[in-house]
C-alpha cells in the first residue's frame, strides 16, 4: 500500500512537469514530511497528556503548584486554563498567559465589532461615530470624561489586515517580552503603554483628529520594553533582542507611512511608554523586592481592564449616551450612524424623544418652538439634528423653514465653540 501511495505521487509530480528523477526525490520529501508531520502530532498529544509545564522563568513545575522554586512567583493560572491553552494550538506557549489572554481579548472585540456594526470583515466598523459608539479613542473622550477608552479601543480593528498584522506582532514579540518581565509586567505594559499611545500625543499637540483604534499602540509599548531591556543587559542575547526590536519600529513605521492612515503619533507614545517602563518595572531576575511587585502589578493591570469594559458596558447599556464633548461634525456624525442603524429617535435622550412626541401629536407653535430652540442649544449638535429631523417629518412648509434655521443657529454655535 505504500509503495502504491508513493507511484502515485511520483505520478502526480510527472504530470506536473517534472522529470522521473525529479518526480521521484520530490516524493520522497513529501512522504518525509508526512512522517515527520505525525511525528509532531504524536509529541504534541503526549505532551498535552503530560501534567508537567514550565514557568516563565524556564523551570520545570507540576500541576497543583502554587509558587515557582526557581524565582519565587506565583501560579495564578489555573492547570486547566493552562491545558486549554496547549491543546487550542502551539501559537502561544502555555507559559506566556498574557500574551493568549491579549489574543484572547483582541479575537472578540472583533467578532463584537461585527456583530454590533454590521459591517464585514475589510470594512468592519465603517462610519467613525460607528467607532465611537463601539469604544473608539477620541482625544475629547479619552483624555475627558471617558478615559476607559484607553483600554477599549486596543481591541477594536479596522479591517482584517489591520488585526493580523497586530497578531502576528502580538505572536512575535509578546512571548519575549512575558518570559524576560513575566506576565504582571507584560500585562502592566500592555496597559499603560497603550493608555500612553493615545493619552500622551493629544496632550502635546500631536494625534490624529478623530477616532483612533488597533492594539498597535500597546504592540509598540512592547517593542520598547524588549529594545530598552535588550540594550541594557548589554549580552549577546540582548543586543540580539535589542536589534530585533530597531527593525520592528522600523519596518512597521515604513509599512504604515506606504499605506497610510496610521496613528504614528500613538506608535511612538506606546513606544516612549513602554521603554520608560523598562526602566521603572525592570524584570524580576533574582531581586526578592522585584518579585514581590509581579503579582501587585498583574491585579493592577486586571483591574484596570476590567473597570474599563465595565464602564463601557455601562455606558452601552444607558443607551450610548452621545458625550456634549465631541466634534460637530463628529457629533452630526454619530448621530447619522445611530438613526441608520436603529432610527432617529434612538440618536435622541430622553427630554429629546418627548419633544419629538409632542411635535408629533400637537401643534408646532411658537411656544413649542422656543422648547426646542432651548434643547438644540444645551445638547451636542447631532443629537439636535436628530430632534429637527423627526420634526420634519409632519411640519407645514412654513414650520419647516423655521426649524432649519434653528439647526443653522445651531451649527454656527457648534462652528464658534470649535467643536
Amino acid at each position: 500500500m505504500k509503495d502504491f501511495g508513493f507511484r502515485l505521487l511520483v505520478l502526480w509530480y510527472r504530470l506536473l512537469g517534472a522529470t522521473p528523477t525529479q518526480a521521484e526525490w520530490r516524493a520522497r520529501q513529501a512522504r518525509q514530511r508526512t512522517a515527520e508531520t505525525q511525528r509532531a502530532i504524536g509529541a504534541a498529544v503526549e505532551r498535552n497528556a503530560d501534567r508537567r509545564y514550565t514557568c516563565v522563568c524556564g523551570r520545570l513545575l507540576v500541576a497543583g503548584d502554587q509558587r515557582c522554586p526557581g524565582c519565587g512567583r506565583r501560579q495564578l493560572l489555573p492547570f486547566g486554563v493552562r491545558r486549554a491553552l496547549r491543546t487550542l494550538g502551539l501559537v502561544v506557549p502555555e507559559a506566556v498567559p498574557g500574551s493568549g489572554l491579549m489574543l484572547i481579548l483582541m479575537a472578540a472585540g472583533f467578532v463584537i465589532e461585527l456583530k454590533l456594526s454590521g459591517g464585514n470583515f475589510m470594512q468592519p466598523l465603517g462610519a467613525p461615530g460607528t467607532s465611537i459608539d463601539l469604544g473608539a479613542s477620541l482625544a475629547e473622550l479619552t483624555n475627558g470624561p471617558q478615559p476607559w477608552r484607553a483600554f477599549t479601543y486596543t481591541l477594536l480593528h479596522a479591517n482584517l489586515f489591520h488585526i493580523l498584522f497586530n497578531t502576528m506582532a502580538l505572536v512575535q514579540i509578546g512571548p519575549l517580552v512575558e518570559r524576560r518581565f513575566g506576565t504582571g509586567r507584560f500585562l502592566f505594559g500592555w496597559l499603560v503603554g497603550g493608555a500612553a499611545a493615545v493619552i500622551v500625543p493629544p496632550a502635546f499637540g500631536f494625534g490624529r483628529i478623530g477616532p483612533t483604534v488597533g492594539a498597535s499602540g500597546a504592540v509598540f509599548a512592547l517593542m520598547g520594553m524588549a529594545l530598552v531591556r535588550g540594550h541594557l543587559d548589554g549580552d549577546t542575547r540582548g543586543r540580539f533582542i535589542r536589534d530585533v526590536m530597531v527593525r520592528w519600529v522600523l519596518y512597521s513605521t515604513v509599512f504604515g507611512l506606504a499605506i497610510g492612515g496610521v496613528a504614528h503619533s500613538a506608535h511612538f507614545g506606546g513606544l516612549a511608554a513602554g521603554a520608560l517602563l523598562a526602566w521603572v518595572v525592570p524584570p524580576p531576575d533574582d531581586v526578592p523586592a522585584r518579585r514581590a511587585i509581579g503579582p501587585w502589578l498583574c491585579a493592577l493591570a486586571l483591574a484596570g481592564m476590567i473597570a474599563s469594559l465595565g464602564a463601557f458596558v455601562r455606558w452601552r447599556a444607558a443607551g450610548a449616551p452621545q458625550p456634549d464633548e465631541l466634534d460637530w461634525r463628529l457629533s452630526d456624525e454619530w448621530a447619522e450612524v445611530r438613526a441608520r442603524q436603529s432610527g432617529l429617535e434612538s440618536a435622541l435622550d430622553e427630554e429629546g424623544r418627548a419633544l419629538a412626541r409632542r411635535g408629533r401629536d400637537g401643534t408646532l407653535d411658537d411656544a413649542f418652538l422656543a422648547e426646542v430652540r432651548a434643547y438644540l442649544h444645551a445638547r451636542p449638535y447631532g443629537t439636535g439634528r436628530a430632534l429637527v429631523d423627526l420634526l420634519k417629518r409632519d411640519a407645514s412648509f412654513e414650520v419647516d423653514r423655521r426649524l432649519e434655521m434653528l439647526r443653522a443657529e445651531r451649527e454656527m454655535l457648534a462652528r464658534q465653540r470649535g467643536y
